[in-house]
Parts: C-alpha cells; sequence; structure tokens
C-alpha cells in the first residue's frame, strides 16, 4: 500500500521519486527509490508508427481520436496529421443537421475536406440526391 510520494531533485540533477510503502501485515515502512528520467516513453515510438495507430483509431471512432489527442501531447501533435484527418469516421456528425455547426464543427469538416476525407463527398452526394439537387 502506498501512502505518500516524495520528489527529492538532489540526485545530481535528476529526479528522483521516494514511494514510502507500509506492508499491511505489519506496520514496518519501507522506503524505495525510483529513478524518473526526462524522457517520455512516447519518445521511443517512431512518429510514423504512432500516427499509423491515430489512423487506425480515427477510422473507427471519433470519440475515441477525442480522447486520445487530450490524453498525451504527443498524440496530439500526430493526431494533427493529415493521414488522420483522411481516415476519420464521421459517423457522429449527422448527414443533415436540425441546428446549425458550430464553428469548430465546420472547421472539424473543412479540414476533414481539405485531407480528402472520402466521407465528405459521399455525403455530399447523397444530400444532393435527396434533396433534388444532383441527377
Amino acid at each position: 500500500m502506498v501512502n505518500k510520494n516524495v520528489k527529492d531533485s538532489t540526485n545530481m540533477g535528476r529526479a528522483t521519486t521516494s514511494t514510502i510503502l507500509r506492508s499491511p501485515s505489519n506496520s514496518k515502512i519501507t522506503k524505495r527509490s525510483v529513478q524518473a528520467t526526462n524522457s517520455s516513453m512516447m519518445d521511443n515510438i517512431p512518429r510514423e508508427l504512432l500516427i499509423e495507430i491515430l489512423c487506425r483509431l480515427a477510422h473507427t471512432s471519433f470519440t475515441d481520436i477525442h480522447n486520445a489527442k487530450l490524453s498525451c501531447k504527443d498524440f496530439h501533435e500526430a493526431a494533427e496529421d493529415p493521414c488522420v484527418y483522411q481516415n476519420m469516421s464521421l459517423d457522429n456528425f449527422p448527414l443533415v443537421a436540425w441546428k446549425p455547426l458550430t464553428e469548430k464543427e465546420e472547421a472539424f469538416l473543412t479540414k476533414c475536406q481539405d485531407c480528402q476525407n472520402p466521407e465528405i463527398p459521399y455525403r455530399q452526394a447523397v444530400l444532393d440526391y435527396f434533396t433534388g439537387k444532383g441527377p
């Protein structure tokens, strides 16, 4: 059972985290020191692989890609790649909007169109066909 985390920066410029552990079976307290590095684990993943993962995630769920962008700075930066917007699922956006789209929603759909998302022209063709504007 972890009771307390204590930061200590006296170890030659490297941050160490001391964790005080209390064993549930006895009341003996032990102290464990863990070295923390300044680099992120995400730095070890190639950017191309991260973009490919986010492209596959974007293809299945807009909500999941949005949550991934909020979780990590590296995910946020990689999710701005045009490949991600090209593969973005637009299932959460209605074909016919019952209320006007917000500026953020319009900017998002415009970015998907600029990145040549194949769902944009399909949705426009279906809308034109059923509103009488199409052939």
